[in-house]
């Protein structure tokens, strides 16, 4: 949920920083793609706890 949630927040960033919609949404896209955001999205809290 915080990934996603992540990468529309970008999109949002980037079309108000570049007033472009499309490169807004490349940076979304390139979050997106970006292995090290999906790892750390479906981790979430479970590796900061100590069971």
């Amino acid at each position: 949920m915080a990934g996603t949630l992540a990468i529309l927040l970008l999109i949002r960033i980037g079309r108000r920083m570049f007033r472009s919609t499309l490169l807004g949404c490349i940076a979304g896209l390139l979050l997106c793609l970006d292995g090290l955001e999906l790892v750390q999205s479906r981790a979430g809290p479970r590796c900061w706890t100590s069971s």
